[in-house]
C-alpha cells in the first residue's frame, strides 16, 4: 500500500512538471522554430533581393547602352542622311549605322544585335546577316507598339544569330528616339535584343529551399523559371511585398521593383524548411528527456516521508465515500499535515450537520410555499351559495343571472383546487377558465373592452399551471381597458417557441408606470381587490414549479397600454 501512495504521488508530481516541461519545450521548440524559420525565410527573401538588384542593374546598363546610341551624333546625321532616295548612299548609310552600332556593343556578348527602325520604315542591323525588318511580321514588336509604350523591354521572342543558323531566346528593349538637335520628331525606334539565357542566370538562385524561381515581364510572360509554380501570374500581382503564406505551406517571395514592371518571384518550400530545422524539436526533447529523469531521482526518495498520513487520509476518505460520515482521523505530524486532518475532521462533520438541515429545509420551505400559495385559490365554501343562487334565478327567469352564475361556478370549479393532482390542468381548459372569467367580467363592465384570441392548435393539449393566465387577464382589466374612457381591447396569444410555450397578454389600456410593474411583480396590492390571487404569484409559483430559467415579464408605456408575457416549459399531458 505504501509502495502504491509513494507511486502514486510521484507520478502525479512527475506528469505535473513533466507537463510543464512539455509545454515550456513546446512553447519554446515552437518560438525558437518560428524565429528559425523567420531568419531562414528572411535569408532568403535577401538572396531574391539581391538577384533583383542585380537584374535591375542589368536592366539599366541595357537601357544606358540604347541612349549612348541614339544620341551619337554620327549616328544622327547618318539617319538623316539615309531619308534620301539615292539606293547607293542609303547602302553606305546602313554600313556606316551597322559599325557605330557594334562598336557599342562589341565587348557585350549578351546583347545579340541591334535594330534600328525609322518612321519611313527602313531598317538597320548590326547583325551582318540580319535582313531588313518588317514590323508587320514581327509580333512581339506589334504587341509593343501597340501597347502605346515608347519605351520598354519587349515579350520573350525569338532572334536569328549572326550566323544565320541558330534560333536564339530573346528579349528585345524598345525605345522611340529624337532628333538630337533639339526638334520633336521622332527619327524611329532602338531595338536592343538580349540575351534571354542571361537574364535566367539572375534568376537562378543558389538555394535548396526554394522549390522554385520565376521572372515576369510586364507582359505576364515567363522570361526565366524554374519549378512548378503555386500561384497564377494574375495572383502574384495582387499580393504585397511582404511574406504570402499559401495554401501549401509555402512562402511566396516577391520583388516588383524591377524596371519596366518585371517581376521576380521565389517560392519558399515548407518541406524543405521543416527538413532543415528539424534539429530543433530534437534538441528540446533532449533536454526534457534529461531534466525529468534528474527530478525522478530527487523526488521519489523525498516522497516516502509524507506518505503515511495520506495513508491515513486515503482510508477515510474511502470510508466516507461509502456514506460513513462518523469516520474520524488522528494525524500527530506537526506539519501542514496534521492541520489537514484536523480540517478533514472538521469538513465531515459539517458536512454532515448542513446536509441534515438542507435536506430538512428545501423540504419544509417548497411544501409551505406551494401550500401557502395554492391555498390563496381554494374558496370551496362558495359552491353551494352560487348554486343556491343560480336556482333562485331560474326560478325568478333571470337568464343572464344563471347564465353569470353558471360561468363563475365552472370557473371556480375547474381553476380553484388544492390536491396535489390539481396543480395542473391542460392548456385547453386553462384558456376555457379565462373565457369563463371574461364573461364575468364582460357583464360587469358591458361594452368596454373586446377580446381577440390567437392560440396555436399544438399547445392545447399541453401541461400548464392551474389557474396561470387568469391573473394576467385580470390585471389588464382592472388596470388598462376598464380603467380606460373608451372601448379597449385585448389580446391572448399563445403560441410554441422550440421548447417553450409563449403565453401573450396585450392591452390597449391606461398603461402604468415602472413602480406599478414593479408592486405588481412584488405582490403589493396587485389589482386593489383583496381577494385577487395576483400577478405575483403566478410569478412565484412558475419560479417554483420551473425554476429561475422561466417566469414573467411586462412592459407597459403609461397612456398606451401593457404587454406580459409568461414564458413555461412545453410540456404534454
Amino acid at each position: 500500500m505504501k509502495h502504491s501512495i509513494r507511486k502514486k504521488i510521484v507520478t502525479v508530481v512527475l506528469l505535473t512538471v513533466a507537463a510543464a516541461f512539455i509545454v515550456s519545450d513546446i512553447v519554446a521548440s515552437i518560438y525558437f522554430y518560428g524565429v528559425q524559420k523567420r531568419n531562414t525565410v528572411e535569408g532568403e527573401r535577401y538572396k531574391l533581393l539581391q538577384a533583383a538588384e542585380q537584374l535591375q542593374n542589368f536592366q539599366e546598363k541595357i537601357i544606358s547602352i540604347a541612349k549612348q546610341i541614339v544620341v551619337n551624333d554620327e549616328l544622327q546625321q547618318l539617319l538623316r542622311e539615309g531619308e534620301e532616295e539615292d539606293v547607293f548612299q542609303r547602302l553606305i548609310v546602313g554600313n556606316a549605322v551597322k559599325k557605330i552600332c557594334r562598336t557599342f556593343i562589341n565587348e557585350q556578348s549578351y546583347i545579340y544585335g541591334v535594330t534600328i527602325v525609322t518612321e519611313e520604315g527602313r531598317s538597320y542591323s548590326s547583325n551582318m546577316t540580319e535582313e531588313d525588318f518588317i514590323p508587320d511580321i514581327e509580333e512581339w514588336y506589334l504587341i509593343f507598339k501597340e501597347s502605346g509604350r515608347s519605351r520598354g523591354f519587349s515579350p520573350a521572342h525569338t532572334y536569328i544569330s549572326e550566323q544565320g543558323n541558330q534560333h536564339l531566346d530573346a528579349v528585345s528593349f524598345v525605345m522611340s528616339f529624337r532628333d538630337v538637335r533639339g526638334g520633336h520628331e521622332i527619327l524611329g525606334d532602338i531595338i536592343l535584343h538580349v540575351s534571354l539565357n542571361e537574364i535566367g542566370g539572375y534568376a537562378n538562385l543558389p538555394s535548396n529551399l526554394l522549390s522554385g524561381v520565376w521572372l515576369y515581364d510586364h507582359w505576364g510572360g515567363m522570361l526565366a523559371g524554374e519549378g512548378e509554380m503555386g500561384l497564377e501570374y494574375e495572383e502574384i500581382c495582387r499580393l504585397t511585398e511582404i511574406e504570402n503564406p499559401m495554401e501549401n505551406g509555402n512562402i511566396l517571395l516577391k520583388n516588383d521593383r524591377l524596371e519596366d514592371g518585371w517581376i521576380l518571384a521565389g517560392e519558399v518550400s515548407n518541406r524543405q524548411v521543416i527538413r532543415q530545422l528539424r534539429f530543433i524539436p530534437v534538441f528540446f526533447l533532449l533536454i526534457f528527456l534529461a531534466a525529468s529523469s534528474l527530478l525522478f531521482l530527487f523526488l521519489y526518495g523525498y516522497i516516502h516521508t509524507i506518505t503515511k498520513p495520506i495513508e491515513i487520509l486515503h482510508e477515510a476518505a474511502l470510508e466516507v465515500g461509502k456514506g460513513d460520515l462518523d469516520v474520524e482521523v488522528n494525524i500527530t505530524t506537526s506539519d501542514e499535515l496534521a492541520v489537514l486532518g484536523r480540517t478533514f475532521n472538521q469538513m465531515i462533520s459539517d458536512i454532515k450537520r448542513r446536509m441534515e438541515e438542507s435536506i430538512a429545509y428545501e423540504k419544509a420551505t417548497k411544501d409551505l410555499e406551494i401550500d401557502r400559495l395554492m391555498r390563496q385559490i381554494n374558496p370551496h365554501f362558495i359552491y353551494n351559495t352560487l348554486n343556491s343562487i343560480v336556482y333562485l334565478a331560474q326560478i325568478q327567469g333571470n337568464k343572464d343571472i344563471v347564465k353569470f352564475s353558471n360561468a363563475f361556478i365552472s370557473l371556480l370549479q375547474d381553476t380553484l383546487r388544492v390536491g396535489a393532482d390539481d396543480i395542473f390542468t391542460s392548456m385547453k381548459q386553462e384558456i376555457q377558465n379565462v373565457k369563463n372569467y371574461l364573461i364575468l367580467q364582460l357583464y360587469r363592465y358591458p361594452d368596454r373592452f373586446t377580446v381577440e384570441y390567437e392560440i396555436e392548435e399544438e399547445v392545447l393539449d399541453c401541461r400548464v399551471p392551474n389557474v396561470l393566465i387568469q391573473p394576467i387577464v385580470e390585471n389588464a382589466i382592472f388596470h388598462g381597458v376598464a380603467a380606460k374612457p373608451q372601448q379597449g381591447k385585448m389580446k391572448l396569444t399563445i403560441k410554441r417557441k422550440g421548447e417553450h410555450i409563449e403565453i401573450l397578454v396585450e392591452d390597449d389600456g391606461l398603461g402604468m408606470e415602472p413602480e406599478t410593474v414593479k408592486r405588481l411583480l412584488e405582490g403589493e396590492s396587485d389589482t386593489g381587490q383583496t381577494h385577487s390571487i395576483g400577478v405575483s404569484n403566478v410569478k412565484k409559483r412558475i419560479e417554483h414549479i420551473y425554476g429561475n430559467g422561466y417566469g414573467i415579464q411586462i412592459f407597459s408605456k403609461l397612456g398606451e397600454g401593457t404587454k406580459v408575457m409568461l414564458e413555461i416549459p412545453y410540456e404534454k399531458l
